[in-house]
């Protein structure tokens, strides 16, 4: 068993919606006994918590002693629930993106905020949603509106979709996400890997560079909206699915994508 203080914020998090979720198909009166007794857990930490906050306050080198623990992660969560501090405007969009989570999810999806730049988010959305580009279109413009509500200087949403989840694969560094450009199909090769990248209608798509006809590549093929064209035999596939309209049993391969210090990395 995984030791309690090894444990990730990110995986205590998961472990606290996966037991609320449980109690989704329980009655109602159940349902509200345990949202209750979460109301009630938080409220005795919320009071705890301020208390140690007045009483590090008062002291004459409690100040100091606040501003190193805000900057530990988990301290700086545990103090924003909480309403100690404000959050910054990153923050606040995570936030907003997690009211509509359960949105996400009754589409069989979910999603993740990755970074704020200029006046566009970037975030990760998983699940059934991903590859349908209706639904992710319609899901991308819903949660624009949402949080251009509350922030209307965000003019812009893009997604990346994450089918697979390769958590024991070796992280690429691949290309800058400025570089990155629409409707452009973007090749990285290397000793390990040869991959394509596609930018279309807000959204980043990656698979392995290999036809699935004869394995042959695709970089050079034509890309028209959202259909990429094999150079060699004229294959047609979405870029949004990997799906082939050609013939309906083959698929391209997706790669894992992710953001990370503005930067597209690949999981493979």
């Amino acid at each position: 068993m995984e030791s309690k203080s090894k444990i990730s914020l990110e995986k205590i998090a998961e472990e606290i919606d996966n037991l609320i979720d449980s109690f989704k198909e329980e009655d109602e009166s159940v349902k509200e006994r345990v949202k209750k007794l979460i109301e009630l857990i938080e409220e005795f930490n919320r009071i705890g918590i301020k208390k140690i906050v007045k009483l590090l306050k008062e002291h004459p080198e409690g100040k100091s002693i606040l501003m190193t623990l805000v900057k530990e992660p988990e301290v700086y969560a545990l103090f924003l629930k909480h309403g100690i501090i404000k959050p910054n405007v990153k923050t606040q969009i995570a936030m907003v993106l997690e009211k509509v989570r359960p949105y996400v999810k009754s589409h069989g999806g979910d999603i993740e905020f990755v970074e704020l730049q200029g006046d566009t988010v970037i975030v990760k959305m998983y699940g059934s949603c991903v590859g349908c580009s209706q639904i992710e279109t319609t899901l991308r413009e819903g949660i624009l509106e949402i949080i251009k509500q509350k922030f209307p200087q965000i003019n812009n949403i893009r997604v990346i979709p994450v089918r697979v989840k390769n958590k024991n694969g070796k992280e690429k560094r691949i290309i800058p996400l400025d570089t990155l450009k629409e409707g452009e199909v973007f090749n990285y090769k290397d000793e390990d890997i040869d991959i394509i990248l596609i930018q279309y209608n807000g959204g980043i798509y990656a698979y392995y560079n290999a036809c699935p006809h004869q394995g042959l590549s695709l970089e050079n093929g034509d890309l028209s909206e959202e259909v990429l064209t094999c150079p060699w035999h004229g294959f047609k596939y979405l870029v949004t699915s990997g799906e082939c309209l050609t013939v309906n049993y083959l698929q391209l391969e997706p790669v894992e994508i992710f953001v990370k210090d503005n930067w597209i990395w690949a999981r493979v």
